[in-house]
């Protein structure tokens, strides 16, 4: 479970480098908040499977 949320974060950051580079900058920065939360959670899963 957790490998997907890894990947979806990826993508967020990939999507949140575009945006930034052609000048929306709001929208990347949401982007990257929302791979940030992805990677937490992502986190939280492992640990929860390692239990």
């Amino acid at each position: 479970m957790y490998q997907t949320r890894i990947v979806l974060a990826i993508i967020f950051f990939c999507l949140a480098v575009g945006r930034m580079l052609y000048g929306d900058i709001a929208v990347g920065i949401l982007n990257v908040s929302c791979g940030m939360l992805l990677l937490e959670t992502a986190r939280l899963y492992k640990l929860l499977e390692a239990e």
